[in-house]
């Protein structure tokens, strides 16, 4: 039981890197426009 509490976290975890990922290069994109 503790078992699956930990795999369901675990994979809450790596989508929260994952989206935290994506989000870093959208920033970086964003920055990245030229400015005018």
């Amino acid at each position: 039981r503790a078992r699956a509490q930990y795999d369901k976290l675990a994979k809450m975890v790596e989508d929260l890197c994952d989206s935290e990922t994506k989000l870093t290069k959208l920033l970086e994109d964003y920055r990245g426009l030229p400015e005018e």
